[in-house]
Protein backbone atom coordinates (compact mmCIF):
# COMPACT_ATOMS: atom_id res chain seq x y z
CA UNK A 1 0.00 0.00 0.00
CA UNK A 2 1.06 3.57 -0.98
CA UNK A 3 2.25 5.43 2.87
CA UNK A 4 1.75 8.21 3.30
CA UNK A 5 3.68 9.06 6.35
CA UNK A 6 6.52 7.69 4.05
CA UNK A 7 5.71 9.61 1.49
CA UNK A 8 5.19 12.98 3.02
CA UNK A 9 9.13 12.41 5.26
CA UNK A 10 10.26 11.88 1.69
CA UNK A 11 9.40 15.06 0.62
CA UNK A 12 10.22 16.43 3.49
CA UNK A 13 14.16 14.87 2.61
CA UNK A 14 13.95 15.80 -0.58
CA UNK A 15 12.42 19.48 -0.59
CA UNK A 16 15.44 20.37 2.57
CA UNK A 17 17.89 19.16 -0.06
CA UNK A 18 16.60 21.87 -2.33
CA UNK A 19 16.37 24.56 0.46
CA UNK A 20 20.20 24.87 0.02
CA UNK A 21 20.78 24.23 -3.39
CA UNK A 22 21.91 27.25 -4.43
CA UNK A 23 24.77 27.78 -2.24
CA UNK A 24 26.30 24.56 -3.01
CA UNK A 25 27.88 25.40 -6.41
CA UNK A 26 29.43 21.94 -7.71
CA UNK A 27 25.51 20.65 -7.29
CA UNK A 28 24.30 23.45 -9.65
CA UNK A 29 27.23 23.20 -12.01
CA UNK A 30 26.67 19.74 -12.73
CA UNK A 31 22.98 20.20 -13.65
CA UNK A 32 23.94 22.54 -16.33
CA UNK A 33 26.53 20.29 -17.86
CA UNK A 34 23.49 18.01 -18.04
CA UNK A 35 21.01 20.66 -19.24
CA UNK A 36 23.41 21.19 -21.93
CA UNK A 37 24.67 18.20 -22.88
CA UNK A 38 21.06 16.30 -22.71
CA UNK A 39 18.20 19.42 -22.24
CA UNK A 40 15.51 19.48 -19.85
CA UNK A 41 14.74 15.20 -19.60
CA UNK A 42 13.03 14.64 -17.02
CA UNK A 43 15.16 11.33 -15.47
CA UNK A 44 18.37 13.83 -15.46
CA UNK A 45 17.82 17.31 -13.68
CA UNK A 46 17.32 17.56 -9.91
CA UNK A 47 13.10 17.27 -8.92
CA UNK A 48 12.56 21.12 -8.00
CA UNK A 49 10.27 22.21 -5.56
CA UNK A 50 6.97 22.25 -7.55
CA UNK A 51 7.10 19.12 -8.85
CA UNK A 52 7.49 17.84 -5.13
CA UNK A 53 4.37 18.77 -4.25
CA UNK A 54 2.53 17.48 -7.34
CA UNK A 55 4.15 13.86 -6.16
CA UNK A 56 1.06 11.35 -5.80
CA UNK A 57 2.44 8.99 -3.65
CA UNK A 58 -0.47 6.18 -4.62
CA UNK A 59 0.19 6.85 -8.33
CA UNK A 60 3.83 6.59 -7.72
CA UNK A 61 3.62 2.96 -6.37
CA UNK A 62 1.45 1.80 -9.30
CA UNK A 63 3.84 2.59 -11.45
CA UNK A 64 6.40 1.32 -9.74
CA UNK A 65 4.25 -2.22 -9.30
CA UNK A 66 3.63 -1.67 -13.04
CA UNK A 67 7.34 -1.82 -14.38
CA UNK A 68 8.19 -4.63 -11.23
CA UNK A 69 4.93 -6.78 -11.90
CA UNK A 70 6.51 -8.81 -14.97
CA UNK A 71 9.74 -10.54 -15.27
CA UNK A 72 9.63 -12.10 -18.25
CA UNK A 73 13.12 -11.12 -20.53
CA UNK A 74 15.06 -10.97 -16.97
CA UNK A 75 18.47 -12.36 -16.48
CA UNK A 76 19.89 -12.59 -13.03
CA UNK A 77 23.28 -12.47 -12.59
CA UNK A 78 25.18 -13.81 -9.57
CA UNK A 79 28.59 -13.09 -8.80
CA UNK A 80 30.79 -14.28 -5.72
CA UNK A 81 31.83 -17.37 -3.55
CA UNK A 82 28.22 -19.24 -4.05
CA UNK A 83 27.58 -22.96 -3.09
CA UNK A 84 25.72 -23.97 -6.18
CA UNK A 85 23.38 -26.26 -4.14
CA UNK A 86 22.52 -23.42 -1.77
CA UNK A 87 22.01 -21.19 -4.66
CA UNK A 88 19.81 -24.12 -6.17
CA UNK A 89 17.54 -23.94 -3.37
CA UNK A 90 17.15 -20.36 -3.56
CA UNK A 91 16.61 -19.64 -7.07
CA UNK A 92 14.35 -22.41 -7.00
CA UNK A 93 12.19 -20.67 -4.36
CA UNK A 94 12.81 -16.87 -4.76
CA UNK A 95 13.44 -16.18 -8.60
CA UNK A 96 11.52 -19.12 -10.27
CA UNK A 97 8.31 -17.75 -8.58
CA UNK A 98 8.64 -14.50 -9.93
CA UNK A 99 5.14 -13.51 -11.96
CA UNK A 100 6.71 -14.16 -15.69
CA UNK A 101 3.92 -12.86 -18.38
CA UNK A 102 2.84 -10.37 -20.49
CA UNK A 103 5.16 -8.39 -23.17
CA UNK A 104 8.61 -8.49 -22.96
CA UNK A 105 10.08 -4.89 -21.06
CA UNK A 106 12.03 -2.54 -23.04
CA UNK A 107 13.55 0.90 -22.06
CA UNK A 108 12.15 3.75 -23.80
CA UNK A 109 14.44 6.39 -25.85
CA UNK A 110 14.21 9.58 -24.30
CA UNK A 111 16.45 11.04 -27.28
CA UNK A 112 19.39 12.43 -25.18
CA UNK A 113 21.81 12.72 -27.89
CA UNK A 114 24.57 15.18 -27.93
CA UNK A 115 23.45 18.79 -28.99
CA UNK A 116 24.88 20.09 -32.96
CA UNK A 117 27.60 22.60 -32.40
CA UNK A 118 29.00 24.42 -29.72
CA UNK A 119 27.34 24.89 -26.38
CA UNK A 120 29.42 27.12 -23.68
CA UNK A 121 27.90 27.71 -20.36
CA UNK A 122 28.74 30.20 -17.40
CA UNK A 123 27.93 29.17 -13.55
CA UNK A 124 28.78 31.18 -11.03
CA UNK A 125 28.42 30.65 -7.40
CA UNK A 126 30.42 29.90 -4.34
CA UNK A 127 32.69 31.46 -2.16
CA UNK A 128 35.92 29.82 -3.01
CA UNK A 129 38.63 31.63 -5.26
CA UNK A 130 38.10 28.17 -7.58
CA UNK A 131 36.70 27.70 -10.74
CA UNK A 132 35.91 24.40 -12.64
CA UNK A 133 36.08 23.80 -16.15
CA UNK A 134 34.04 20.68 -17.55
CA UNK A 135 34.83 19.65 -21.56
CA UNK A 136 32.72 17.24 -23.22
CA UNK A 137 32.93 16.39 -26.86
CA UNK A 138 30.49 14.11 -28.05
CA UNK A 139 28.92 12.14 -31.27
CA UNK A 140 27.55 9.33 -33.05
CA UNK A 141 29.81 6.05 -33.47
CA UNK A 142 28.79 3.10 -35.10
CA UNK A 143 29.95 0.18 -32.30
CA UNK A 144 32.58 -2.16 -32.65
CA UNK A 145 33.90 -4.39 -29.71
CA UNK A 146 37.41 -2.91 -29.82
CA UNK A 147 35.81 0.53 -29.25
CA UNK A 148 35.89 -0.06 -25.50
CA UNK A 149 39.51 -0.95 -25.40
CA UNK A 150 39.77 1.75 -27.45
CA UNK A 151 38.18 4.32 -24.98
CA UNK A 152 40.26 2.72 -22.54
CA UNK A 153 43.22 3.57 -23.90
CA UNK A 154 42.58 7.10 -24.88
CA UNK A 155 41.07 7.95 -21.21
CA UNK A 156 44.64 6.85 -20.07
CA UNK A 157 46.43 9.18 -22.96
CA UNK A 158 44.58 12.05 -22.39
CA UNK A 159 44.87 11.91 -18.69
CA UNK A 160 48.23 11.59 -18.64
CA UNK A 161 49.21 14.18 -21.48
CA UNK A 162 46.95 16.62 -19.84
CA UNK A 163 48.85 16.12 -16.29
CA UNK A 164 52.01 16.36 -17.91
CA UNK A 165 51.56 19.77 -19.74
CA UNK A 166 48.48 21.27 -17.08
CA UNK A 167 50.01 20.58 -13.91
CA UNK A 168 53.86 19.59 -14.54
CA UNK A 169 54.61 22.52 -17.12
CA UNK A 170 52.01 24.81 -16.98
CA UNK A 171 51.18 24.72 -13.00
CA UNK A 172 47.67 25.41 -13.08
CA UNK A 173 45.29 22.63 -12.49
CA UNK A 174 43.87 21.29 -8.60
CA UNK A 175 42.15 18.33 -10.09
CA UNK A 176 41.93 16.51 -13.82
CA UNK A 177 40.26 14.00 -14.77
CA UNK A 178 39.67 12.67 -18.07
CA UNK A 179 37.48 10.11 -19.63
CA UNK A 180 36.57 8.27 -23.18
CA UNK A 181 33.60 6.17 -23.55
CA UNK A 182 31.32 4.56 -25.95
CA UNK A 183 27.91 3.77 -25.91
CA UNK A 184 25.34 1.38 -26.94
CA UNK A 185 22.11 2.82 -25.90
CA UNK A 186 19.81 4.18 -26.50
CA UNK A 187 21.94 5.10 -29.73
CA UNK A 188 25.82 4.06 -30.33
CA UNK A 189 27.70 7.01 -29.71
CA UNK A 190 31.44 8.09 -28.42
CA UNK A 191 32.14 11.08 -25.97
CA UNK A 192 35.33 12.18 -24.45
CA UNK A 193 35.15 14.24 -20.80
CA UNK A 194 37.91 16.35 -19.34
CA UNK A 195 37.24 18.34 -15.91
CA UNK A 196 39.71 19.98 -14.17
CA UNK A 197 40.22 22.97 -11.49
CA UNK A 198 42.02 25.74 -10.94
CA UNK A 199 42.22 29.37 -10.31
CA UNK A 200 39.78 31.86 -12.32
CA UNK A 201 42.28 33.36 -14.03
CA UNK A 202 43.62 30.40 -15.21
CA UNK A 203 40.51 29.15 -17.11
CA UNK A 204 41.25 30.62 -20.38
CA UNK A 205 45.13 30.23 -20.96
CA UNK A 206 44.48 26.47 -19.40
CA UNK A 207 41.17 25.47 -21.30
CA UNK A 208 43.47 26.64 -24.91
CA UNK A 209 45.63 24.17 -23.57
CA UNK A 210 44.14 21.32 -23.48
CA UNK A 211 42.52 22.14 -27.14
CA UNK A 212 46.20 22.53 -28.01
CA UNK A 213 47.35 19.35 -26.47
CA UNK A 214 44.17 17.05 -28.35
CA UNK A 215 44.89 18.56 -31.53
CA UNK A 216 48.38 17.60 -31.32
CA UNK A 217 47.40 13.85 -30.06
CA UNK A 218 44.80 13.99 -33.05
CA UNK A 219 47.35 14.99 -35.45
CA UNK A 220 50.80 13.67 -34.25
CA UNK A 221 49.68 10.29 -32.49
CA UNK A 222 50.85 9.29 -29.13
CA UNK A 223 54.81 8.89 -28.09
CA UNK A 224 55.54 5.19 -27.50
CA UNK A 225 57.08 6.07 -24.13
CA UNK A 226 53.35 7.38 -23.50
CA UNK A 227 51.75 4.49 -24.61
CA UNK A 228 53.79 1.60 -22.72
CA UNK A 229 53.11 3.74 -19.69
CA UNK A 230 49.40 3.32 -20.17
CA UNK A 231 49.68 -0.22 -21.49
CA UNK A 232 51.65 -1.04 -18.25
CA UNK A 233 49.21 1.17 -16.09
CA UNK A 234 46.09 -0.56 -17.77
CA UNK A 235 47.11 -4.54 -17.52
CA UNK A 236 48.10 -3.30 -13.67
CA UNK A 237 44.52 -1.98 -13.46
CA UNK A 238 43.13 -4.80 -14.93
CA UNK A 239 44.79 -7.52 -12.47
CA UNK A 240 43.46 -5.44 -9.87
CA UNK A 241 40.01 -4.87 -11.31
CA UNK A 242 39.17 -8.59 -11.82
CA UNK A 243 39.59 -9.95 -8.04
CA UNK A 244 36.00 -7.63 -7.44
CA UNK A 245 32.78 -8.55 -8.33
CA UNK A 246 31.87 -5.52 -10.04
CA UNK A 247 34.07 -6.51 -12.72
CA UNK A 248 32.74 -10.00 -13.38
CA UNK A 249 29.01 -8.55 -12.96
CA UNK A 250 29.64 -5.77 -15.25
CA UNK A 251 30.91 -8.12 -18.19
CA UNK A 252 29.13 -10.70 -17.72
CA UNK A 253 25.77 -8.47 -18.02
CA UNK A 254 27.39 -6.81 -20.73
CA UNK A 255 27.36 -10.69 -22.23
CA UNK A 256 23.76 -11.39 -21.88
CA UNK A 257 22.45 -8.19 -22.87
CA UNK A 258 24.24 -7.85 -26.00
CA UNK A 259 25.51 -11.19 -26.85
CA UNK A 260 29.33 -9.76 -26.68
CA UNK A 261 32.17 -12.73 -26.94
CA UNK A 262 32.86 -12.98 -23.07
CA UNK A 263 36.05 -15.39 -24.00
CA UNK A 264 37.35 -12.73 -25.97
CA UNK A 265 36.75 -9.77 -23.83
CA UNK A 266 38.17 -11.29 -20.72
CA UNK A 267 41.72 -11.75 -22.46
CA UNK A 268 42.73 -8.25 -21.76
CA UNK A 269 46.45 -8.92 -22.50
CA UNK A 270 45.60 -9.59 -25.97
CA UNK A 271 43.70 -7.09 -26.86
CA UNK A 272 46.37 -4.35 -24.95
CA UNK A 273 49.25 -5.76 -27.47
Amino acid sequence: HADAFATGAWKRQRSAHLYDYGERPDERFEEEVKDAVHGKLVKRYVLAEDALKRLDGPKALALWQRLLGNFRGFTFVLVGKIEPAALESLVTTYLATLPSTGALPHFKDLHGRFPQGIVERTVEGGVEDKARVYLEFGGPLAYRPEHDVDAAILSEVVRLRLLDVLREELGGVYTLGAWARVARRPAPQHSLTIDFSCAPANVARLRQAVFEELSHIAQNGVEEAYLLKVREHMKRADESERRTGAWWLNHLSDAYRYGDDFAAKNDFSAELS
